[in-house]
């Protein structure tokens, strides 16, 4: 509650269906009678939110890491293109040397489709205020995450999320020291079915005599501060969404170069680790498509 989440939204009910016998010896009945065995059917109910129906038309942010396991998070493609051009501008005006993280908290609501299944809608933003920030670090303070409360309650939306600044030429500018706290760190290995096949994964293996060819470093990452930041701060829910905008390729994005993926990623719960997902983009031009804020359906 002191990160401005309501409890009822994020608590779900987990119950057996049935009792198993409790074991024996030598064929008498335990002392504890019937308790939950381990085949014993489990229930997960999610908790009560509004049935209301999801947008129909919308593309995946990055449909490679599309997964249908995760919680199905909407949000205006117009909100994020603004985000990725306001940070191009700043990149533009700003030397390197002067540069600094910023932080924006991600706002909507939480949702049930006709059928009770969950999903998430985000649906504005606001920009996080009283922050320590620098080129390799961002922290909030108190007054950030009450003037954050205060923002939300005026908008009668939810919080769900943020999305935070990297820009790998400033931290290439710092000492080594300072720069050691904002650097990538391995990406866990969720604790889900794949939706690689086999093919797909021989088809990307080199040849060991052969060096793998390597992406040039961007800003594209969590660090590990970023990751325990998000476990102690308040963003430990499914429907979390921790976006990172790669300064240095935002301009790419705002010019029409690049496609939106070059510069916005997303990470979200999976196995409990924080991997990288897609999002849907819905926007509200498109044939079939409404706002992820204006769907609502009594």
């Amino acid at each position: 509650q002191r990160r401005g989440l309501e409890p009822s939204d994020h608590v779900f009910i987990v119950r057996t269906q049935g009792l198993a016998p409790a074991p024996t010896t030598n064929g008498r009945r335990g002392l504890f009678g019937a308790r939950p065995g381990r085949d014993t059917p489990v229930v997960l109910t999610p908790p009560a939110y509004p049935r209301t129906l999801p947008p129909e038309a919308w593309t995946d942010l990055d449909p490679s890491l599309a997964h249908p396991d995760d919680l199905p998070i909407y949000v205006d493609e117009h909100l994020v293109r603004r985000l990725v051009d306001e940070e191009a501008r700043f990149v533009a005006e700003t030397p390197p040397e002067r540069w600094i993280e910023r932080c924006s908290f991600l706002y909507g609501r939480l949702r049930a489709d006709i059928e009770g299944r969950p999903f998430g809608a985000i649906a504005a933003t606001g920009r996080a205020t009283e922050v320590d920030a620098g080129p390799a670090h961002l922290e909030f303070s108190p007054a950030t995450w009450e003037a954050m409360a205060a923002e939300r309650d005026e908008a009668g939306l939810t919080l769900l999320g943020h999305v935070h600044t990297h820009r790998m030429s400033s931290i290439a500018l710092l000492h080594p020291e300072e720069a050691s706290a904002e650097q990538p760190v391995p990406e866990p290995r969720p604790l889900r079915a794949s939706v690689e096949t086999t093919e797909e994964r021989d088809a990307v293996e080199h040849d060991p005599e052969e060096p793998a060819e390597r992406e040039p470093a961007n800003g594209l990452f969590l660090s590990g501060m970023d990751r325990d930041s998000a476990m102690r701060g308040g963003f430990r829910f499914a429907a979390a969404t921790l976006a990172v905008i790669d300064s240095d390729g935002a301009e790419a994005v705002r010019s029409g170069e690049a496609p939106l993926s070059h510069a916005f990623g997303v990470w979200g719960w999976a196995g409990g680790s924080l991997v990288r997902r897609s999002v849907r983009l819905v926007n509200p031009q498109d044939e079939g498509a409404t706002s992820p804020a204006n769907n609502e359906r009594n």
